[in-house]
C-alpha cells in the first residue's frame, strides 16, 4: 500500500517543501541578483521540477515487499527525493537550468519588464 496523494498525486509534505524551495529561488530573483544567484535559482527550480518528477516516479512503489522498508522509508522517501533531485541538477540535470538561466539573463536587462 503507497498511501494517498491528495495533491494531484503529489504528496502533501512533498508540494510544500517544493513550493517554500520556489519561493526562496523567486525571492533571490526580485533582489536583481548577480548571475552566480541566478545560477542558483535556476538551479533550484531545476531541482524542485526534477523533486516533483521523481516523486511521480516513486509513488507507485510499494513499500511493503520482501525488501521494502515499510513505514519508515514511506516517512523518509520525500526527503530521499529531495536529495536525489537535488544531486542530479546539481550535476547538470536534464538541462531545464541552463534553459531557465538563459531567460532570465533576458528578463535581467534592462529594457526587459
Amino acid at each position: 500500500m503507497t498511501g494517498a496523494l491528495p495533491i494531484g498525486g503529489v504528496d502533501a509534505s512533498l508540494a510544500s517543501r517544493s513550493a517554500h524551495r520556489l519561493d526562496a529561488a523567486s525571492t533571490q530573483l526580485r533582489l536583481g541578483q548577480t548571475d552566480d544567484k541566478a545560477q542558483t535559482a535556476a538551479k533550484q527550480f531545476e531541482s524542485v521540477f526534477l523533486s516533483q518528477l521523481f516523486s511521480m516516479m516513486f509513488s507507485g512503489i510499494d513499500t511493503n515487499g520482501m525488501f521494502g522498508g515499510g513505514s519508515g522509508e514511506q516517512m523518509w522517501r520525500g526527503f530521499l527525493i529531495d536529495h536525489i533531485a537535488d544531486a542530479y541538477a546539481e550535476r547538470g540535470g536534464i538541462g531545464l537550468s541552463s534553459a531557465v538561466m538563459s531567460k532570465i539573463v533576458e528578463m535581467s536587462e534592462p529594457g526587459n519588464e
